[in-house]
């Protein structure tokens, strides 16, 4: 009988989750069955349920771990060099994250889909949105807690819509102004001196 490193069911399972990632982001998540996620993460289908319940449960995770892996990076990346909400606006509305899906955030991708989903996957997202809401809302220069909250609420849901919209459209320069339009707007209002 083959043994495996310790860590093999752990590693089994994120090709499962990075599989599903880029097939839901990419098809939808109702477009992806199991067997196709497993068969693109090199596996066979019946090994799914060693790692997962059903395919609700996966649809959370990736969820969850798509909006942590994609925009909690920027939040990072613009406390660090103390840009604010400026720096993750910059970071989110541009061209390359509009033009790869796979690779982005799961919000613009899989909102629309997830509303449609049970309750389960929908609290999945729910928590970790919430995550993300506190850490946007510490970037924020708004004069109290409730304001700073309102000023992360509207700037995610522009960023989110903008991108979208912009994939939404079969006008390449409709899709640019989108994406401009909204990246200017949300610059202009959380760099200081320009508001």
């Amino acid at each position: 009988m083959a043994r495996y490193p310790k860590d093999h069911r752990q590693h089994t399972r994120e090709r499962i989750v990075q599989a599903a990632t880029e097939a839901f982001k990419t098809e939808g998540i109702d477009g992806v069955g199991v067997a196709r996620v497993m068969g693109k993460a090199g596996l066979t289908h019946g090994g799914f349920y060693a790692h997962f319940q059903s395919k609700d449960e996966l649809v959370g995770e990736v969820l969850a771990g798509g909006l942590d892996a994609a925009v909690h990076p920027r939040v990072q990346a613009a406390r660090e060099a103390g840009e604010g909400l400026a720096g993750v606006v910059r970071g989110y509305v541009n061209r390359a994250h509009r033009d790869h899906p796979a690779t982005g955030c799961v919000l613009p991708a899989l909102s629309g889909e997830v509303a449609r989903q049970p309750q389960a996957v929908r609290g999945a997202l729910t928590a970790s949105l919430e995550r993300l809401i506190a850490d946007m809302s510490e970037l924020s220069t708004a004069p109290d807690a409730a304001a700073r909250r309102a000023d992360a609420l509207a700037t995610l849901a522009g960023m989110v819509g903008a991108l979208a919209l912009s994939r939404a459209v079969c006008d390449p320069a409709l899709s640019d102004e989108v994406l401009k339009a909204t990246r200017d707007e949300l610059m202009r209002r959380h760099t200081p001196g320009t508001g």
